[in-house]
């Protein structure tokens, strides 16, 4: 091949391989967006649970007020009688010891509990609507557009928003016209279920926003040692492939010098080609080895062997010749010297024909551009050491389960000097025991062939004693033409920390989110003093039951939830009937009955994530149909409900009430066994039996 092709080949190569630097830069771009646009998803969906826990938790407290027209609370400077309540009968009152009390209104009660929020946690609320009757009630441009929204259809409006020189997580919710509210604001025109405006709450985002960052951070520190090892991988690649072109290259022409010695002197002569007598005198040559010299035929011709050697004294040349008579043959490495002084290397294959009076032939190979060759590959692997050994990832191989090599980052992460207190080690002795099985099983498999390669986590033993989380992954290759295993580490410590802290997050709403539902109880309970804990004892009846009809954990915190709140519509029931000591007159009897219908009003609209009030509506069923309020049947009744619906005889025939002392557990038992079947669930009630009469449950105090 000439010059031109040369040029062509490299040029054709050199652009594939910037193709495929792009192509695996694109690909390393793109997985990275990817990964930030799911992190950034995760992040912001994390924040709005919070703002609407948050909002949720005013909305309860909020309609709770409202429910009871508001509260009376102590006059003081900062809760003065409030003028727009000037026309409500006793707006203000005076208990029996002469204290001054005053009403206030939900709205008014919504804003100081704002205020509390944002002192002591950073969030915002506000009460707002497009025609508010006080000033601080006005709008912003963003609550604004969300009020408009609302009035269109919209159910709930959300968005990360600037407020002054933070980022907030904002959340808005309408709020409807109920008929507490028309104490303040039917003089506006507003009528039962019109919305009035709407309750925004202001998340501050810093927090979310450095836990991103963090991820984050982990992310493109990996990614980057995945693609500054694939730029490595390419690059030896193309060295590889470089090396092979000009090997097919040196073959080409060493043929065609073939032929041309073919002509001449001999088919099977390949390069230079000598013909001489003992004496070392030459006698003949090829055109080869006149190029390979500079020296022209009739030259090289009145010279001898020792005229060119310049590895070797003449003295030495006349000693290896009669070595070469003595064994008929030699083959070996020297140094020739040009016409023009220049040295250059050759391989050098002699034979002895003891023939005409003895002579030599002897072929010469210039191998001169071969060691150039092997000297550029020989820096080619040392560059690509150089950026092995400066890789911000760790890079270690094993080998017959030890390591065979380790960058220093490799060293530095398992808290080493430097790779040679690495190098020889048992592998598995840098594993902690507990992950030491699965890391063994993994080496197993790749050198077996079952994967080609595997991700995985581990943690590390570092010198000091103590123990590191890392991202590995390996694969299979061969490493000095036997199996190994090549990886990869990073030290993702710091990730699992941002993790722990959003699960932390996670714990916080949930917890908070708890503490809402036992408010909402608690408030319940304030009404009927009689049956206070009889929800939380419920709940954690129903909570038993569940689990030993195999709930699993998630499951069992929704029956929490709805034992807890089964019986939040008694509030709606006047105070002196839930606590009336004599027997209920039909009309307060059906009252009572009404608090299931009142419980699921309260709650429908909560999107809780499990059937809360469902469960609240149906928990009076009864499997034959005799329950109320809709006379359900069978498996029409939710399991959730059948399982209340037990543990609630259970806890309010052991407990006393107004009107009759506690019957005890004995006699709670047997209603259930009498029923089951026809009022109540078979197998919940076999549980429940299971529970107190095998187990040993006791309700608890």
């Amino acid at each position: 091949m000439n010059a031109a092709g040369q040029d062509a080949s490299t040029s054709q190569l050199n652009t594939v391989f910037i193709g495929l630097i792009s192509f695996w830069s694109a690909v390393i771009v793109g997985f990275a967006a990817w990964s930030y646009w799911q992190l950034y998803t995760a992040t912001v969906e994390i924040a709005r649970a919070s703002a609407y826990e948050s909002l949720s938790k005013d909305l309860v407290y909020r309609r709770w007020a409202t429910l009871h027209g508001g509260v009376y609370v102590p006059v003081t400077p900062e809760t003065p009688p409030n003028p727009d309540l000037a026309d409500v009968p006793e707006r203000d009152i005076s208990t029996p010891s002469g204290k001054k009390l005053t009403l206030i209104n939900p709205a008014y009660m919504t804003r100081q509990v704002h205020q509390l929020a944002k002192k002591d946690f950073g969030s915002r609320g506000h009460i707002t609507s497009l025609k508010p009757i006080r000033p601080e009630n006005v709008p912003d441009e963003w609550e604004k557009h969300a009020l408009q929204a609302f009035e269109r259809g919209a159910k709930e409006v959300s968005s990360l928003e600037p407020i002054g020189d933070q980022t907030y997580m904002r959340f808005m919710r309408p709020l409807f016209a109920e008929a507490g509210c028309l104490k303040c604001h039917a003089k506006q025109g507003y009528k039962i279920g019109d919305i009035r405006g709407g309750l925004s709450v202001s998340v501050p985002w810093s927090d979310y926003r450095q836990a991103l960052r963090s991820e984050l951070l982990v992310h493109v520190f990996g990614l980057g040692g995945i693609w500054a090892l694939g730029i490595l991988g390419l690059r030896f690649g193309r060295n590889r492939i470089q090396d092979n072109m000009h090997e097919r290259r040196r073959a080409s022409q060493e043929l065609r010098e073939s032929e041309e010695r073919h002509r001449t002197i001999l088919q099977t002569a390949m390069d230079g080609f000598w013909l001489a007598d003992t004496q070392g005198r030459l006698l003949d040559v090829n055109e080869a080895y006149c190029r390979m010299s500079g020296y022209g035929r009739q030259e090289l011709l009145a010279m001898r062997i020792s005229d060119l050697e310049a590895a070797e004294s003449p003295e030495d040349t006349a000693a290896h010749m009669k070595k070469v008579m003595a064994h008929s043959e030699d083959r070996f490495e020297s140094r020739h010297r040009r016409k023009d002084g220049s040295i250059f290397d050759v391989t050098v294959s002699a034979q002895f024909q003891a023939v005409d009076g003895g002579r030599f032939v002897i072929f010469l190979q210039d191998y001169t551009e071969r060691r150039r060759s092997e000297q550029a590959l020989h820096e080619s692997e040392e560059q690509f050491r150089g950026l092995v050994e400066q890789s911000i990832a760790g890079i270690y191989i094993i080998q017959d389960g030890r390591f065979s090599y380790a960058n220093p980052r490799f060293a530095e992460i398992c808290g080493y000097a430097s790779a040679d207190e690495i190098v020889g080690r048992d592998a598995l002795s840098m594993v902690v025991d507990k992950d030491r099985g699965p890391a063994e099983e993994y080496v197993r498999r790749l050198l077996a062939g079952e994967l080609r390669s595997i991700p995985y986590t581990f943690s590390v033993l570092r010198k000091d004693g103590n123990t590191i989380e890392v991202g590995a992954h390996a694969a299979c290759a061969n490493y000095k033409g036997r199996p190994a295993v090549i990886g990869l580490i990073q030290d993702i410590s710091e990730k699992r920390r941002a993790e722990e802290k959003i699960q932390s997050y996670l714990e916080q709403l949930k917890t908070a989110f708890m503490r809402t539902v036992e408010v909402a109880t608690t408030l319940s309970e304030m009404r009927d003093p009689y049956t206070a804990g009889h929800e939380r004892r419920v709940a954690e009846i129903a909570v038993a039951i569940g689990a030993e009809l195999g709930f699993d954990v998630r499951r069992q915190e929704g029956m929490r939830v709805a034992g807890y709140l089964h019986d939040i519509g008694k509030i709606t029931i006047p105070a002196e009937i839930l606590s009336k000591p004599g027997k209920l007159s039909a009309i307060e009897y059906s009252l009572i009955q009404a608090h299931a219908q009142a419980s699921h009003d309260a709650l429908k609209n909560v999107q809780f994530p499990w059937p809360v009030a469902e469960v609240a509506l149906q928990h009076h069923e009864r499997m034959d149909g005799s329950g109320y309020p809709q006379g359900l049947k069978g498996g029409a009744i939710m399991l959730e409900a059948r399982i209340v619906a037990v543990a609630d005889v259970i806890e309010a025939m052991s407990s006393h009430r107004p009107y009759r002392p506690g019957l005890g557990i004995a006699s709670a038992l047997a209603e259930i066994e009498r029923g089951r079947g026809t009022a109540y669930d078979p197998a919940v009630a076999d549980a429940a039996l299971k529970l107190f009469r095998e187990k040993g449950y006791a309700i608890p105090a």
